[in-house]
Order: C-alpha cells, then sequence, then structure tokens
C-alpha cells in the first residue's frame, strides 16, 4: 500500500481537485491522509466531507504548525509501505503511483523520482527510466543536471524510519529539499525519469512569490546540510558547499533584486556576504548563474538589474 499524505492549511479553494486527482489513480491500493494544519477556513469541514466518501481517506486535525509538522504527522500516522507527498494546490497524474510503485519494483530501488509539469495536466512524454547510485544523483543534482522535489518522489516508509529522516519544522523555506537530499544520501539505488507525472500549480499571489526574511530560512538549511555532508560523506562536502549552499546565497540574493527596493537589497547583500558567494559560482555549470555571478562581483547594481530583466516573472 502507499500513503499519500497532503498538508492542508486554508486550501478550501483547491482541496476537492487534488484529492480528486489522487483518487483518481489507477492504482487502487491507497492511503490518502489529509493532514488539517489548524485551517481557519472550510478546509476540515471538506476533508472530512471527502472521508465520508472514500474509505481510503484519513483525516487529521492538528493545531497549526507548518508544513514540516503537517507532513511529519502525516508520516507518523501512515500505514503504506512507500510514501508519497502532495500539496493541497497541486495535482497528480492518473498513472503517478502506478508509475513510481513500479519503478521501483523494477529496479529494486530504494527510490523513484519522476518529473513535475507546471500548472495543468499534459501528455506524459515517454522517456527512459535511469538508474543512479547516491553518489551518482548527489552529484547529478549539485551540478544542476537533475532536479527534483518532495512532491516528485517515491520511498520507503522503512528507509525514513530506520535513518530517523523528518522534516526540518520551523522554517518556511526549502525544508522539503533538506530532507530530500538526506533521502538520497541514505539510498543505495534510486531510479529516475523525466516523465511529468506531478503538476505543480503556480497560484498568483502565493508564499512563493512573495520576498520576506524568511527565505534566509533556505540559507540556514542548507548550510546545515553542509555540516551533514561534512559529517557523513566528506569526500561530497566541498561540492555541495561550492556548488549548492552557495547558490542558495545566490538564490537570496536574485529573489531580493526582483522584490525589494534597491537599498534594501543591497543591505542584505552586505549583511550576507553575497559578493563571497558569488566567488563560487563563476563557473558554475548553469551559465545563468555563472555569469550573473561575475557581473555580481562587479557591481551588486548590475546584478540586480539582470534578476529584474530576466527573473520578475519568476523568482528562483
Amino acid at each position: 500500500m502507499v500513503s499519500l499524505i497532503v498538508p492542508i492549511y486554508n486550501s478550501q479553494d483547491t482541496i476537492k481537485n487534488c484529492v480528486q486527482s489522487i483518487r483518481s489513480q489507477t492504482c487502487e491500493d491507497l492511503e490518502i491522509i489529509l493532514v488539517n494544519d489548524g485551517s481557519t477556513d472550510d478546509s476540515l469541514k471538506i476533508c472530512q466531507e471527502l472521508s465520508e466518501e472514500d474509505s481510503r481517506i484519513k483525516v487529521i486535525d492538528r493545531p497549526n504548525g507548518g508544513v514540516s509538522a503537517a507532513r511529519n504527522s502525516g508520516l507518523d500516522a501512515a500505514s503504506g509501505e512507500y510514501i508519497c507527498f502532495v500539496d493541497s494546490d497541486d495535482l497528480i497524474m492518473p498513472d503517478y503511483v502506478k508509475k513510481l510503485s513500479s519503478m521501483i519494483v523494477e529496479n529494486c530501488a530504494d527510490l523513484a523520482i519522476c518529473g513535475m509539469n507546471n500548472n495543468e495536466p499534459k501528455d506524459v512524454v515517454p522517456a527512459e527510466t535511469r538508474v543512479f547510485s547516491s553518489e551518482q544523483l548527489l552529484n547529478l543534482m549539485a551540478e544542476g543536471k537533475i532536479t527534483s522535489g518532495i512532491c516528485s518522489i517515491m520511498v520507503p516508509k522503512k528507509l525514513l524510519n530506520e535513518n530517523s529522516l523528518r522534516f526540518a519544522e520551523g522554517y518556511k523555506y526549502s525544508e522539503d529539499l533538506h530532507l530530500l537530499w538526506r533521502i538520497v544520501h541514505y539510498c543505495k539505488k534510486i531510479a529516475y525519469t523525466a516523465e511529468k507525472y506531478y503538476i505543480y500549480v503556480d497560484i498568483a499571489g502565493s508564499a512563493m512569490a512573495k520576498f520576506n526574511e524568511n527565505r534566509s530560512d533556505s540559507i540556514k538549511l542548507f548550510e546545515n546540510l553542509k555540516g551533514f555532508f561534512l559529517n557523513n560523506r566528506s569526500e561530497f562536502a566541498e561540492k555541495f558547499s561550492r556548488l549548492v549552499v552557495s547558490k542558495s546565497y545566490w538564490s537570496f540574493a536574485w529573489q531580493a533584486a526582483v522584490k525589494l527596493p534597491a537599498r534594501q537589497y543591497k543591505k542584505l547583500c552586505r549583511e550576507y556576504k553575497i559578493k563571497k558567494r558569488f566567488k563560487d559560482l563563476i563557473s558554475h555549470p548553469s551559465k545563468k548563474v555563472a555569469f550573473s555571478s561575475a557581473m555580481g562581483i562587479i557591481s551588486l547594481s548590475i546584478f540586480r538589474v539582470l534578476a529584474i530583466t530576466f527573473g520578475k516573472s519568476h523568482c528562483h
């Protein structure tokens, strides 16, 4: 059985469509765990109504504690052999569960990863399934050659429990990636396909479209991961620091450049010593990151112009 965990906070307008996409899976051996994280709208009522329609739905109602705490509550309650995560404003394709589970079984893998579409369902374009060791995938992720999120994976619950893997609570950004990097570390074999079975719905005005100092959560969690790799995979730690941690500083600066007044943006850049991080990125595999970092070393104002010109409609 597969447990799909859905954290919910004030999602009354999207949760029905999300759950319907889960209920419509071609694989029916599911447990759908809806975790209401102290919603102040009708989300809990809708979840309870949905659970009356489908015995596979389990509703957890908890005080507001953030998305990580909600997901952790779902993990603690899950009884499935495998775990997937779905956000309450997103959708999954009908074969999402079937595809990921078959990838694990057919390849004797510890983790399955698929691609993601933005905003609307599209026909799945066939792609090969590739199998990686944890070392191979970590390097590909660090180099930006493979990207993923926590919602495009299937992982055995046993792997999470045996390695005490849970979401970091109290953070608003990158808590999902903080867990994903650690999951990959503990895997022996990972199956990956670029086929897109998860649909990320970009809602205008969502938290990801705004900027506040909580964005620094990403920096804190990637710095924490650097310590994790120093202790557990020292040969990878330097590369992770240079390419991934430094890029989290770059992303922070890029977002600040787009969303904040020039004076406030430059103040943050000085506070976080952004130019020092730019030096790590001038040979980054991404030409955009490398070029903008080189320009940022010359002038934070030039970096801001680049960010506003090329990144206003989509912040990284």
